[in-house]
């Protein structure tokens, strides 16, 4: 029986008995914690999502409890994933119940193995290993519940039907050819890899290159942090604690003095100050907070479908002020924090240009107090030439099964007429700024002076390969800087990426694969390849419901080859350079802001419990919505 709220699951419930039928198993069952108790009655099983919440009405008391609540209250429960990309990570979806609910070990594993098969009443065969029964059998890197387990080999009826380094080696081959075959194919048509969009020349492509740091405000943020700045204010001591700084080596054992909004000192032989408050990290590692490099966090909320958009209709919205329209108390934000970050990116989307990028703290009585950084680029969603271009992009689509159909160069000039047109926008911003101070305001071209004058990036929603090639072209043909957003194919272009010192804001790394022929995995891979390549990269959930998950895209990219010191950079100092707020949070210095969280271990890991969160100076808590359903509904007798 697919369901969602409690007072649905009860109805179907009563319906069942009335008319003398037995339900075996309630699907998705989101408010299953609810009606834990009548379930158990009744006698049927649930099968539901892990974590997911927010993303239609039905599903905004949803909770990554759930599943745990109800084991606890004698129903057989299973996680289900209702998408392919996450059926291929059922065993980390399972280990999240540890983190949410206190599961044990086994208790979590049996959700994605014995528990579905009697669900399914096929346990005589499967779901367990057992002399007799089938030999279906995975092989794991890691223990399977950990973020960093991936399946090595998988056999079914005792036939092997996967070998993880076979099939890459096979897909390593393919490759091979496969560009074999273009470059041949390029040879005879007389084309050079790489761009078709003309530079306006190397003087520009030189000008860009060699301001790429020093215009994108991220080179002086490390050197402008503030140090002994005398701040007054209430004191804060974290002591016993495992130091992991970012920009310096840990310290095994020590003591973080907070005064005011700002870190005092940091270190193995720091004193407690007469007065201040003491947390006892009782050996707790201590991190930066982790940073969100591009949400809607505050600006969508869970609601009706039609009733929240946060996709401006109109082509030129690059003078919308993001930051007025932070809700900041919305209850996505202390949901958020619950795995330790402190800080995001919050960004609209729709039209050519969509608004400023505004760089928010999870913590502040106004959209006022949250701000970080009111702009840290303009959004540009680049017109696409493939379908599924950057957010709000205009893509390659057909105008209905009537409409003539479009050849490849006809898409390209639309397209390019479309880059003709934000040239001309740049160029006007250009000639708007030489009037100086007395020039009469206009709103939309002052919004771009920045950009132009080359003191804020524009921030580039892209998808494909070639998209993003032709984005590097454009940049060095508009004389601005830019920082990549989404770029799932950026691996393909990891060089030129590297060449020329574009950033990138990966967008959701937990996805299927872009293209047919790709590795079930490339999306895995993709922040390894950039960072074998030398190009600086963070990470992002582009939403506001799964703004939590963002350190899980880390960990899954460290299970496929990312080094786990270059995720944690991702994650914290990459991220706060990238959006220029590295002078004040990203890492953990003496006359930073003391945005900091305390876990019992790897924050990395979806088992890993966050047991503090400070933003500010001020220690937030790890209540949220979720917590406080839990706690509610646990205790129900």
């Amino acid at each position: 029986a697919h369901s969602y709220r409690a007072d649905e699951i009860l109805m179907m419930i009563r319906l069942a008995e009335e008319m003398g039928f037995k339900i075996a198993t309630f699907q998705h069952v989101l408010e299953g914690y609810k009606v834990a108790k009548e379930i158990a009655a009744h006698g049927a099983g649930a099968s539901t999502f892990s974590d997911w919440w927010g993303y239609k009405i039905e599903a905004d008391d949803a909770i990554p409890h759930n599943a745990a609540i109800m084991v606890r209250k004698g129903v057989l429960v299973s996680i289900n994933s209702d998408s392919a990309e996450h059926a291929r990570r059922l065993n980390t979806e399972a280990g999240k119940t540890m983190r949410w609910g206190d599961l044990t070990e086994d208790e979590a594993l049996a959700l994605v193995t014995i528990n579905p098969a009697k669900q399914l009443k096929i346990d005589n065969r499967v779901g367990s290993l057992e002399v007799g029964k089938d030999a279906d059998i995975a092989v794991w890197t890691h223990p399977p519940l950990s973020s960093y387990a991936i399946a090595d080999r998988v056999y079914i009826d005792g036939r092997q039907y996967y070998d993880r380094r076979g099939e890459e080696t096979r897909l390593s081959e393919l490759r091979k050819e496969k560009a074999a075959l273009i470059a041949a194919e390029r040879g005879n048509r007389g084309i050079t890899p790489g761009s078709q969009i003309q530079d306006s020349g190397d003087e520009a492509a030189a000008g860009r290159r060699g301001e790429a740091n020093a215009d994108r405000d991220t080179a002086p943020a490390r050197t402008a942090a503030r140090q002994g700045s005398g701040q007054s204010g209430p004191v804060l001591a974290i002591t016993n604690a495992r130091i992991f700084p970012i920009t310096s080596a840990p310290v095994e054992k020590g003591t973080i003095v907070i005064r005011g909004n700002r870190i005092e000192a940091i270190g193995a032989t720091v004193s407690v100050p007469q007065g201040a408050t003491v947390i006892d990290a009782k050996g707790g590692h201590v991190y930066p907070g982790f940073i969100n490099a591009r949400t809607s966090l505050g600006i969508g909320e869970n609601g009706v479908r039609g009733y929240d958009d946060i996709n401006e209709m109109h082509d030129w919205n690059q003078q919308l002020r993001t930051r007025v329209s932070y809700h900041s108390e919305s209850e996505t934000i202390p949901v958020a924090r619950g795995t330790g970050v402190t800080s995001v990116g919050v960004a609209p989307g729709g039209g050519i240009m969509s608004g400023e990028l505004a760089v928010m703290n999870l913590d502040g009585w106004t959209w006022e107090e949250a701000t970080l950084r009111p702009n840290a680029g303009i959004v540009f969603n680049f017109p696409a030439l493939a379908g599924g271009g950057g957010r709000g992009g205009r893509g390659s689509r057909g105008g209905g099964d009537d409409a003539p159909e479009r050849t490849y160069d006809d898409v390209r000039r639309d397209r390019d007429r479309r880059l003709d047109e934000v040239i001309r926008v740049l160029d006007a911003a250009r000639a708007y700024a030489r009037g100086g101070p007395s020039r009469t305001t206009d709103w939309s071209l002052e919004a771009l002076v920045p950009v132009v004058e080359r003191k804020l990036p524009l921030i580039v929603s892209v998808i494909r390969e070639q998209d993003i090639k032709d984005a590097v072209a454009f940049a060095d043909r508009a004389r601005v800087n830019i920082v990549l957003s989404g770029a799932v194919e950026s691996n393909y272009a990891a060089q030129l990426l590297k060449d020329k010192n574009i950033p990138v804001i990966l967008g959701n790394v937990l996805a299927m694969p872009p293209r047919e022929d790709d590795f079930h995995a490339s999306t895995y891979q993709l922040a390894g390849e950039l960072a074998k390549a030398g190009v600086k990269f963070s990470f992002s959930s582009g939403d506001n419901q799964n703004v939590r998950l963002v350190p899980f895209q880390a960990a899954i990219s460290v299970a496929w080859g990312l080094d786990r010191e270059a995720a944690i950079k991702a994650l914290t100092i990459n991220a706060a350079e990238m959006l220029g707020v590295a002078n004040r949070i990203g890492s953990l210095e003496a006359g930073k802001d003391a945005n900091l969280f305390i876990a019992n271990g790897d924050p990395l890991e979806v088992r890993t419990r966050v047991t503090h969160v400070v933003i500010q100076g001020k220690d937030v808590g790890i209540d949220n919505k979720h917590e406080a359903l839990y706690r509610k509904y646990i205790a129900r007798p």
